[in-house]
């Protein structure tokens, strides 16, 4: 008889642990119930039903003396961030974490970082820097860095990362980047916070969100000061080509390379094949580098800039002299490979 209920008993067991949602029932009826669970694993597992229930209990018996407190640690809320979708549910969270919000930066780039997010989340982490941190030290946040992950989604709203660029510049500077006053775009002011705005809205041309990149180059092209410059040491051929289409580019923007040539060998050919129609700025020629690449084309661009017009190819004339060395050097190096019938490839 006792060997019969065991039977059953253990059977029954195993049915409903089987039973996938019963087994979820009560799996949710234990985590609502563990008061020392870390919260950040309900939001990677994204179990936010689960959080809500446990955060209306928290709600309702916050005044209970005998409740227990509902802790969010940095890495709680930061993981709460990076998975949240729901506008509305940070809506109820935000009084209550803008209290301890110490990490601001670090959040935003976990909106960026999870996709799909509600850009409306995004834009509120952006007005509380901004209103926290001192006008002094504004600088210190680069656009470049903190949104390096967002996508190129649209939220349900239709808000797109070019927004929360757009946004975060204009927060940041107070300065939408065009002068109301004026239709034409050369009259725009000067000042340093122009300066300051249109220098870290160039920055943003590498973003790894070819959009926008494409965005800071047309907005630069149709509203900027002339003489823009933009650095391509890390863009793709395809931006660089839709550079090229505009119009005059050359009158506008100036394109530029920290270090040359770019590990994108044809990157620099492109751009070579149009000169002397853009302006092309060259801080640093990388003669190792150049050597391993092998292409002679290249090395022909290296060795004719001492024998070229300033205008033609233009240069920064403090580093014209601490290169020149170095071009010398390049030019015995090919005349070596030349004694030696080993001819760099074409």
């Amino acid at each position: 008889m006792d060997t019969t209920i065991t039977t059953t008993t253990t059977s029954l067991f195993f049915s409903i642990f089987r039973n996938k949602y019963l087994s979820h029932l009560i799996n949710g009826y234990i985590i609502i119930g563990n008061e020392y669970l870390s919260l950040s694993r309900l939001f990677v597992e994204n179990r936010f039903h689960h959080f809500d229930i446990k955060w209306n209990q928290y709600i309702k018996h916050d005044d209970d003396e005998f409740s227990s407190p509902m802790d969010l640690s940095d890495y709680d809320i930061k993981m709460f961030m990076l998975h949240n979708k729901c506008y509305h549910r940070f809506n109820i969270l935000w009084p209550t974490i803008k209290l301890v919000c110490t990490k601001t930066k670090s959040w935003i780039k976990a909106c960026c970082r999870g996709g799909g997010v509600d850009r409306r989340i995004t834009k509120s982490l952006i007005d509380h820097l901004f209103e926290t941190v001192p006008s002094q030290r504004r600088m210190i946040y680069q656009s470049q860095e903190i949104l390096k992950d967002l996508d190129d989604q649209k939220d349900n709203g239709g808000s797109s990362s070019i927004d929360i660029l757009e946004y975060f510049l204009e927060k940041k500077y107070n300065y939408s980047g065009v002068n109301s006053n004026s239709s034409n775009s050369t009259e725009t002011t000067t000042t340093t916070t122009t300066t300051a705005y249109w220098r870290e809205l160039s920055n943003n041309i590498s973003h790894k969100n070819i959009e926008i990149g494409k965005y800071v180059v047309k907005k630069i092209y149709e509203y900027g000061p002339i003489g823009n410059t933009c650095y391509l040491d890390f863009v793709s051929k395809e931006l660089i080509q839709y550079i090229l289409d505009f119009k005059d580019v050359d009158k506008k923007i100036t394109l530029s390379f920290n270090s040359f040539p770019p590990k994108n060998i044809e990157n620099a050919l492109l751009l070579i094949n149009h000169q002397p129609k853009i302006n092309l700025l060259i801080l640093y020629f990388d003669l190792p580098r150049a050597k391993k690449k092998g292409n002679q084309e290249i090395i022909n661009y290296i060795n004719q800039f001492r024998n070229n017009n300033s205008k033609e190819y233009p240069i920064v004339k403090n580093i014209e002299k601490k290169f020149a060395k170095d071009v010398n050097k390049l030019k015995d190096y090919n005349k070596q490979q030349q004694q030696q019938q080993q001819p760099l490839l074409q």
